[in-house]
């Protein structure tokens, strides 16, 4: 959870809490969230209803990639930063791509309890180096900010790894 918020049975959702989704369910009166840990259900009678169910920005709810896709997506990563480095290996954007990819990566292949997600710096430096090349662009920019860091500075963070 990004926000607190309270359900309509009164029960608080903490911001941080973690909640995984088993299934989400619309009716009539509003919408329930069954997750493995419990169930939040919201009802036009919630306070921020809307913007709950809007999750406009991922504010309310902050979805996780699975580690296995976050792998695949560092390796299409790593794949572009090498192929770039190849072209152009005095261009000063590499250096701190390199090593924002490599803490990615220390991050993703530790076995259990990873501790926070480093923090990406050279998320600016990302979409500058592959601005013609938008797919190495937002798969760089994705991996530091789900695969890693949570936190992207010098760059245009958004909290669900799309493009401003």
């Amino acid at each position: 959870m990004r926000r607190e918020f309270s359900d309509a049975n009164g029960r608080s959702a903490a911001a941080g809490e973690i909640l995984h989704l088993l299934k989400a369910e619309h009716s009539a009166g509003g919408h329930t969230l069954s997750c493995i840990e419990r169930n939040v259900r919201l009802s036009r009678s919630t306070p921020d209803f809307d913007d709950i169910v809007e999750n406009a920005g991922n504010g309310w709810f902050q979805p996780v990639p699975p580690v296995d896709w976050l792998k695949d997506l560092w390796e299409m990563v790593e794949g572009r930063l090498c192929a770039a480095e190849d072209l152009d290996e005095d261009n000063e954007l590499l250096e701190p791509i390199r090593k924002d990819v490599e803490e990615s990566k220390a991050w993703l292949t530790t076995e259990g309890e990873r501790g926070p997600a480093p923090e990406c710096t050279s998320a600016a430096g990302g979409e500058s180096l592959w601005t013609r090349q938008r797919n190495g662009r937002v798969g760089t920019v994705a991996v530091c900010r789900h695969g890693g860091c949570g936190r992207a500075t010098g760059g245009r963070a958004r909290p669900d790894g799309l493009e401003d």
